[in-house]
């Protein structure tokens, strides 16, 4: 199937936890933590960090990721999406050591418990999948969240559930159809991201994971409970980064 390049997308002007990537978690900046996921995984050829940012830059080379251009500004924005700095990143790679990948792998900096092994089931289960383009970490909705217990507040002022029928229909968790969220980790052919312009493409196959390892920092108090995650050994941080 080709090589498998991971690009970790990681810009500078993050509002609600500023310098978010590159905060502190168990010691080591955030952004280490999947740079280390995507090194150790066997599958994976080569590890590419798109950043606007020079500190960011020089952290992930530090920590064993390639960053050998800066993102433009216009893709560095609040409100700019995440396929064409993707799109722009495998691009660039092409273009500086002109070569094409089988396929790319995103992992969000931001999911710092993302495991290698995961990393590497995703790849794995795309090459053994050719009538597939991509494969995404999901996670079962818990129960309480699940779509059929959702409420809403009518217009005379009172609390239904959104779809009774199926509520009543479904009471246990046990009888309700399975139901699954996107996850923290991405494996998209090639032809798709970039001919298609598409992450997930016309089929897209799951990868069940576990809540903790796709657990998501997007502000402080984030920050704080996946620290207490660690502390209370929900999860556990692998080793030392490269250094």
């Amino acid at each position: 199937m080709g090589k498998n390049w991971c690009i970790i997308p990681a810009r500078g002007g993050s509002k609600a936890l500023p310098r978010k990537n590159i905060a502190q978690l168990a010691g080591e900046p955030l952004i280490c933590h999947c740079i280390r996921a995507a090194l150790r995984a066997n599958r994976v050829d080569r590890v590419i960090v798109s950043t606007d940012d020079e500190e960011i830059a020089a952290v992930a080379r530090k920590y064993g990721a390639e960053v050998p251009f800066l993102r433009p500004a216009d893709l560095a924005q609040d409100n700019s999406p995440t396929l064409p700095a993707i799109q722009y990143a495998v691009a660039a790679m092409t273009a500086l050591y002109n070569e094409t990948p089988g396929s790319v792998t995103l992992i969000q900096p931001t999911s710092p418990f993302t495991r290698a092994d995961q990393v590497d089931a995703a790849i794995e289960l795309l090459n053994q999948r050719s009538d597939a383009d991509a494969v995404t970490t999901v996670v079962e909705v818990d129960h309480v969240n699940h779509p059929f217990n959702i409420r809403h507040i009518d217009e005379t002022g009172f609390v239904d559930f959104m779809m009774p029928e199926e509520h009543y229909k479904f009471p246990n968790r046990q009888l309700k159809p399975r139901y699954y969220r996107f996850g923290n980790l991405y494996v998209t052919r090639y032809a798709t991201l970039m001919t298609e312009g598409s992450l997930f493409g016309h089929s897209c196959l799951p990868l069940v994971v576990d809540l903790p390892s796709c657990f998501d920092i997007n502000d402080a108090t984030d920050l704080v409970l996946a620290e207490c995650m660690l502390s209370a050994g929900i999860v556990t941080a692998p080793a030392d980064c490269t250094s």
